[in-house]
């Protein structure tokens, strides 16, 4: 399953859309400027690539460590101020797009403890 929408949040999804994101492959999310959180306990076991990038809004990205199976993460452009430490668990994650994260503040230590050659931008 896929959900690609662009400006159609204007703010956090609320919890009764949260539960049918459990079986999503791709969320794409991307240049959602109203985007200020996603919702906190969102299981995304499935998931293999997450694309925030643009989502000029974002401050923080709750726990994901459900979301063991990412291979790619696009958080180029976000507000973002710390990646949450359960980054540390995705050792399926080969690329992690951090440009323009111009309030992020350091990285979890262990991210760099990747299993897999993950390429970090």
């Amino acid at each position: 399953k896929i959900i690609s929408a662009c400006n159609i949040f204007t703010k956090t999804p609320n919890p009764s859309f949260s539960q049918h994101l459990n079986t999503l492959v791709v969320l794409n999310l991307r240049d959602c400027k109203s985007l200020k959180s996603l919702p906190a306990g969102i299981h995304l076991e499935f998931l293999k690539e997450l694309d925030l990038s643009g989502c000029s809004k974002l401050k923080r990205l709750p726990d994901i460590s459900s979301a063991a199976n990412i291979e790619e993460m696009f958080l180029n452009g976000t507000a973002i101020e710390e990646l949450p430490s359960s980054i540390e668990c995705l050792y399926k994650l080969l690329h992690l797009d951090l440009e323009d994260c111009k309030s992020l503040k350091s990285l979890p230590s262990g991210l760099f403890l990747c299993r897999n050659k993950c390429r970090i931008r």
